[in-house]
């Protein structure tokens, strides 16, 4: 994730059509940097944002806009990351919990989940109120063969968010969370899914 920014730039400095995924980079400065860059060289770009390519995705916009369901009203989706277990976050993803890498649950999920909501019911209209929150502020780590650290590690990402807008006339919410202590629906949450739920579901409210 922490080479996106960098990769990308000596692409589109050399001229290249670039694609990048997202986030395309550590912070909104940077993705605005690549954004101008891109511009004054006259480069094609494509950002990742691969749910708009999803047949399940693709078949959802399809059913919402054919008016099959009538009116939808609000739009709530669930997703369990599954990056964070037994208070551990694994080797593949501690950067996760430096907030200066620049991807982690917010930035990286999230920023795909709600993406996918805005191609499937409508871009964000009117603003936005969120509430972030850090319940786990240390966290031990797990190592490749699985054995869990005994120290613990300083973490400054959320993994509490939620999220409410209006798009295009209807309310839609989301939420980011990642333990049981706070209340939100609906919610992504980076632990592992329940033997009795899906990875991911999606719940709309039509007439």
């Amino acid at each position: 994730m922490d080479t996106h920014y960098g990769l990308a730039k000596t692409a589109v400095k050399a001229g290249k059509n670039t694609y990048v995924e997202w986030p395309l980079g550590s912070n909104a400065e940077q993705a605005r940097e690549l954004v101008a860059l891109a511009r004054e060289k006259g480069v094609r770009t494509i950002v990742g944002l691969q749910g708009r390519r999803e047949p399940s995705i693709l078949k959802a916009k399809e059913i919402i806009e054919s008016g099959r369901l009538g009116t939808v009203h609000s739009v709530n989706v669930q997703s369990a990351a599954n990056i964070w277990q037994n208070g551990a976050v694994s080797a593949k993803y501690d950067y996760m919990i430096d907030r200066k890498a620049g991807g982690n649950l917010l930035t990286i999920y999230g920023g795909h989940g709600l993406d996918t909501i805005f191609f499937v019911h409508g871009e964000l209209k009117k603003g936005y109120t969120t509430v972030l929150g850090n319940l786990r502020p240390r966290m031990h780590k797990l190592s490749s063969d699985g054995k869990i650290s005994e120290e613990t590690f300083a973490k400054d990402t959320p993994d509490q968010v939620s999220a409410c807008s209006l798009l295009d006339g209807f309310l839609t919410n989301a939420g980011v969370r990642s333990c049981s202590k706070v209340v939100s629906t609906p919610r992504l949450r980076p632990s592992s899914p329940t033997t009795s739920e899906p990875v991911i579901s999606s719940l709309v409210d039509p007439d």
